[in-house]
C-alpha cells in the first residue's frame, strides 16, 4: 500500500505530533507486514532526525523498516537495492564508537545493501569487517598510484626521467 500524503490528512498529523516519519509503504510479505522508505539518492546520505523518526516509527507499531534506494543518477529507476534500520542503526553505533564522535550526517555503507528486501540483519562482527574496510579504503594512500604507474613504464620500456626537486 503507498501511503500517500495529503495536507491535512489526519494519520500525517498523528505521525508528526509523535515525531514519527510517515513511510512510503507498508507491505506484506508471508503475511509479515513491513514498512519501506524509498531513497532515491547518489551520496546515501542520511541525517540525524530522519534516523531517529524511523526509529520512533518502528518502535511505534512494532513493524521493521526497510530502506529500498535506487541511484538518482539513473534514467529509470528500476534496480533497488535494500537495507534494514537495524542494520543502519547498529552501523551508526559501530561508527560513533570508533569514530568517537556524533557525526551526523551519516553515509550509509554501500556494503550493507542488500538485493533481497528481506534480507537477516547483519552481526556486530561483519558490521566491524564493514567498517574497517570502509576505513581502510578512505585511508588509501594514493601516494602509491605515482608507484603503480612507474611500475607500468618499466615494464612497457618507457623512458622515464625523473626531475630533481629543488
Amino acid at each position: 500500500m503507498h501511503l500517500t500524503q495529503f495536507n491535512g490528512e489526519l494519520y500525517s498529523g498523528i505521525l508528526r505530533s509523535k515525531n514519527i516519519k510517515r513511510p512510503d509503504y507498508l507491505i506484506f510479505i508471508n503475511n509479515k507486514p513491513l514498512f519501506i522508505e524509498i531513497k532515491a539518492t547518489g551520496s546515501y546520505l542520511i541525517n540525524k532526525k530522519e534516523v531517529e523518526r524511523l526509529n520512533a516509527l518502528k518502535n511505534e507499531f512494532q513493524i521493521n523498516v526497510i530502506f529500498a534506494i535506487t541511484d538518482i543518477s539513473e534514467k529509470i529507476f528500476v534496480n533497488y537495492n535494500f537495507m534494514s534500520l537495524d542494520n543502519l542503526n547498529n552501523y551508526i553505533e559501530i561508527k560513533k564508537k570508533k569514530e568517537n564522535a556524533n557525526g551526523w550526517p551519516y553515509y550509509y555503507s554501500q556494503s550493507l545493501l542488500k538485493d533481497e528486501i528481506i534480507s537477516n540483519n547483519i552481526n556486530n562482527e561483519e558490521l566491524e569487517k564493514i567498517y574497517r574496510d570502509e576505513k581502510d579504503a578512505q585511508n588509501f594512500d594514493k601516494s602509491n598510484f605515482s608507484d603503480i604507474l612507474e611500475d607500468y613504464f618499466e615494464n612497457n620500456n618507457y623512458k622515464m626521467e625523473k626531475r630533481k626537486v629543488t
